[in-house]
């Protein structure tokens, strides 16, 4: 035990150990660090404190976001031995999901035969009367159209007619009940409107009652697909020229005079295709209110739920028309970058034929499913059984009905689910085909002699990669839209100050929905076809390597991906847009359809028009995704190539390193100089910067560093100054180490000569003066590591300048004097040329 004397004495001592200032070693230097007073008592604490405040904890977010700084999938890549593109040597990725595939079609497989055995696709657009049978079928073939005889007194009592009558008065009688009996039964005849091949009372009672039966769940499917089954021809031609606009614009666009002004076309008539449908739907919901609701009718309530659908999706295509020009406006500028990797996509798809001739084999495949789906539901909506039931004005008080199955009509959810994932399949296939074409064409120096054969490719895929095929698909038919809504949320959540405890409490309730977020929905996405195609890894492997690839290279590449998607979108709408209007037109105004049925048994013309225009945008993406997809792949590759060559060694094309390393750099206005005058002003602004950093003082330390074997000299006042105004310049350009490759050193002007020992530090500011930037190499703010080719890597003491507030950045690479790019017309050549052979000897 310690006695009074003692205890006192350690306390003291504690206290005095804690007012030590601490000593932080670096190359025999030492750097003196403050530190505070944690008790400024002499008296022992009662219990113990925190030393740290809430603001010091990192919030949900940050803690994800160094997750990912420390993540081994968030490396620069490293090439392996004798890399030459994708790898040979392959092996099958998720295999798992294969099983899960032939579980959903062995389901869809006993679905479709049950369908087809019970469906009746004439249900669809003809009524049936009270023997059961079907009107303009069979022996009531001339006898199209179907009769409500007194829908007041039994609706179920209907029978088949010639024409719908045009007057009120006459007695209508029924026709044999059997075949066999005749029967005297007879009803006053009522004056009727047309509707497709349905005969609509004008009194307004029966008229009310004959709408609400028509106007069920059931009947409201049934007679959409009616109108689809009375225009498949139409539709049919509907789908050709989708497929033909789709690949006129390919063509088209190879042509580099007219691919700009085609672009903007395509964009200014998808904004006037989202105003003409909101149209057209607007002139369907008059239609149907003028027919249906006549005097004596509640006006609010006649035109029932089908007017209200179509005035919503007036008003929902007229403000989607409304938000895209706005977007596009603000955009405007930014969209002509967009266009220019367009561009660049086009000349290499131009170069690899089979990029452009595979879409037509993906487009065929896609349209057998299209019609295969549209038979399907056809039957689907009409399976059911006739029963005998009981009436009360008719002969012998009975007559027969049908009963359409519930469950069979369920399952066009099922249905609708597995088409949609066969077609995200098909076009998944084939982004997976282009992506391993782009990367044998990219990592190969011959680029010209590249052929890439069909059978060979589509079988290695096939056979090592359908399961991630069929992951992906799925991913992407369910987890898109909650991935976008997490995106946005967590943007929105990140902005605010992550200290405030309102900002803490709102991450913290919502944990669960980040954490999936974090973990593996923001992984979702096409980039993740790249990497599978390339190195042959897993999914999820490849969508995290592929993530953060953009992650670490988003300062070069800038909001390119999200650009050439939105263009790429609107040319799908313009063209799914082109392909559909003349649909509606010709319905509206021509007699007959192609194969002679009549267009008046066509209910709505919108109906055929909307599903060839949600066709039309499946085969424009085919085809337009072909630009999607090569825009990515050549993203990634670019960054790769970057990452893991450097010189002679890479493989980019010239074309496309140009392009990239000129959307690498900040806008456009940000690094033109705009008149001469400030160009002078830059020019001896820094020479006089230079002049004073080559003869300042090689040995000279900051004031918070001083050197252990030395004593510390009381210093002058203009001493301090000139000291002071030095360690402003040098706080952004410490560094302790140096590159073995090529003597490239990190933040030194051009005309810098390097010396023996690196201990110079380079202005902060040295106006526009000199811009240049090698785009191989990824630089990382803060204590991080900066990647080289060659995998050297440069481990940074303090912050390097932002690029948007540095007003050059130099990373001189003495190996390769290509990556040098000029930026401005004050960089001297022979003065650049002299120090690249001075630093290579």
């Amino acid at each position: 035990m310690l006695n009074t004397t003692e205890l006192d004495q350690t306390l003291k001592t504690n206290k005095e150990a804690l007012e030590i200032p601490k000593l932080i070693v670096n190359s025999s230097k030492i750097t003196v660090a403050s530190t505070n007073n944690l008790n400024n008592n002499s008296q022992v604490p009662e219990k113990k404190t925190t030393f740290f405040r809430i603001e010091d904890k990192f919030s949900r977010l940050e803690k994800y976001e160094e997750i990912d700084r420390n993540d081994e999938l968030n490396l620069p890549f490293v090439p392996p031995q004798g890399f030459k593109g994708p790898v040979v040597d392959r092996k099958a990725t998720d295999k798992a999901w294969i099983g899960l595939f032939l579980i959903v079609y062995v389901l869809f497989g006993v679905y479709s035969y049950f369908v087809i055995a019970g469906g009746n696709p004439n249900r669809l657009a003809h009524g049936m009367d009270f023997r059961g049978e079907i009107c303009g079928i069979g022996s009531l073939k001339n006898k199209p159209f179907l009769y409500y005889a007194g829908p007041v007194v039994d609706i179920d009592v209907t029978w088949c007619i010639r024409q719908c009558p045009p007057s009120t008065g006459r007695d209508t009688c029924m026709y044999d009940t059997d075949h066999m009996t005749v029967t005297s039964f007879c009803y006053i005849q009522m004056q009727a409107d047309q509707l497709g091949y349905y005969c609509i009372p004008k009194e307004p009672k029966s008229r009310e009652l004959v709408f609400e039966q028509l106007g069920s769940t059931r009947n409201t499917m049934r007679r959409i697909g009616s109108d689809l089954w009375e225009s498949w021809d139409v539709t049919l031609c509907g789908f050709g020229l989708s497929i033909f606009l789709s690949y006129l614009f390919t063509v088209l666009a190879k042509y580099e005079k007219i691919a700009t002004g085609l672009i903007w076309g395509a964009i200014i008539f998808a904004e006037a295709g989202l105003i003409i449908y909101g149209w057209l739907f607007y002139l369907e919901s008059i239609r149907a209110y003028n027919f249906r609701c006549i005097d004596g009718m509640n006006p609010d309530t006649c035109g029932g739920q089908i007017v209200t659908i179509y005035q919503i999706l007036a008003v929902v295509f007229l403000i989607l028309g409304g938000i895209y020009l706005i977007v596009t406006i603000f955009l405007f500028k930014r969209i002509q970058r967009g266009i220019s990797l367009l561009k660049t996509a086009q000349h290499i798809i131009q170069v690899l034929s089979q990029i452009r001739s595979f879409p037509f084999i993906v487009a065929f495949i896609g349209l057998i499913v299209c019609c295969l789906a549209f038979i399907l539901v056809c039957f689907a909506m009409t399976v059911g059984t006739i029963e005998l039931t009981r009436a009360k004005y008719i002969d012998g008080h009975l007559l027969y009905k049908i009963i359409y199955n519930d469950y069979i009509q369920l399952g066009l959810i099922y249905v609708a689910f597995t088409v949609f994932f066969t077609l995200t399949l098909i076009l998944t296939m084939n982004d997976m085909f282009t992506s391993y074409a782009l990367s044998v064409w990219f990592f190969t120096k011959q680029k010209d002699t590249v052929r890439i054969p069909y059978c060979f490719s589509f079988k290695t895929l096939f056979r090592y990669h359908f399961g991630t095929c069929v992951f992906i698909a799925f991913n992407l038919m369910f987890l898109t839209i909650p991935q976008t809504i997490m995106d946005y949320s967590r943007s929105i959540m990140r902005f605010l100050p992550q200290t405030s405890s309102c900002v803490r409490y709102t991450q913290a309730s919502c944990m669960a929905c980040i954490h999936a977020f974090e973990v593996f929905l923001r992984y979702i996405s096409k980039h993740s076809v790249v990497q599978v195609a390339i190195w042959s890894e897993p999914y999820y492997q490849s969508a995290k390597k592929a993530y953060f690839l953009i992650f670490r290279n988003q300062e070069k590449i800038k909001d390119l991906d999200f650009l050439q998607t939105l263009i790429v979108f609107q040319i799908r709408m313009a063209t799914a847009f082109m392909a559909s209007i003349p649909i509606y037109i010709y319905i509206n105004f021509a007699e007959s359809t192609f194969m002679g049925k009549p267009t008046s048994g066509i209910e709505s013309p919108i109906i055929p028009t909307l599903y060839v225009f949600i066709c039309g945008m499946f085969f424009s993406n085919i085809f337009q995704g072909s630009y999607d997809i090569t825009c990515k792949t050549i993203i990634q590759l670019y960054c790769m190539d970057s990452e893991m060559f450097f010189g002679e060694q890479r493989f980019v094309e010239q074309f496309i390193r140009e392009f990239m390393e000129f959307v690498g750099k900040i806008e456009d206005k940000e690094w033109k100089i705009g008149f001469t005058r400030q160009v002078k002003f830059n020019q001896d602004k820094f020479n006089e910067k230079l002049k004073n950093y080559n003869e300042s003082d090689n040995d000279s330390e900051s004031d918070q560093e001083f050197d252990i074997n030395e004593d510390e000299e009381p210093q002058s006042d203009e001493k301090k100054a000139n000291k002071k105004n030095k360690n402003q310049d040098d706080q952004y350009y410490d560094y302790d180490e140096k590159v073995d490759r090529g003597n490239a050193f990190i933040g030194l002007p051009l005309e810098y000569k390097p010396k023996n020992e690196v201990s110079k530090k380079p202005p902060e500011e040295l106006g526009n003066a000199s811009q240049s930037i090698i785009q191989d190499q990824t630089m990382v703010a803060g204590d991080q590591t900066m990647a080289l080719g060659s995998n050297k890597q440069l481990r940074l003491k303090t912050p390097i300048l932002n690029t948007s507030q540095q007003s050059f950045q130099i990373l001189l690479n003495a190996n390769d004097k290509s990556q040098i790019s000029q930026v401005s017309d004050l960089d001297e050549k022979p003065k650049r040329e002299k120090i690249i052979k001075k630093q290579r000897l």
